[in-house]
């Protein structure tokens, strides 16, 4: 039997689109796949944490969303 989606649990997703590796040469489109990403996901009813290019920040967020489940 499918899950309805007033059925489902609150389905979160998280998306990172970090262009800035300290190891490795800037990506040029890791930040817009994640955008086209989290885009998808939030048409089929994610929740979407979406973070980008700055791993302070993206921490930060995970942190803040767990604090409200």
């Amino acid at each position: 039997m499918p899950v309805r989606p007033a059925q489902a649990a609150k389905r979160l997703a998280p998306v990172i689109g970090n262009d800035a590796y300290d190891s490795v040469p800037v990506l040029q489109k890791a930040r817009n796949d994640a955008d086209a990403m989290a885009a998808a996901l939030t048409k089929l009813g994610f929740a979407v944490i979406s973070a980008t290019s700055n791993r302070r920040k993206v921490g930060g967020k995970y942190r803040q969303e767990g604090a409200k489940n």
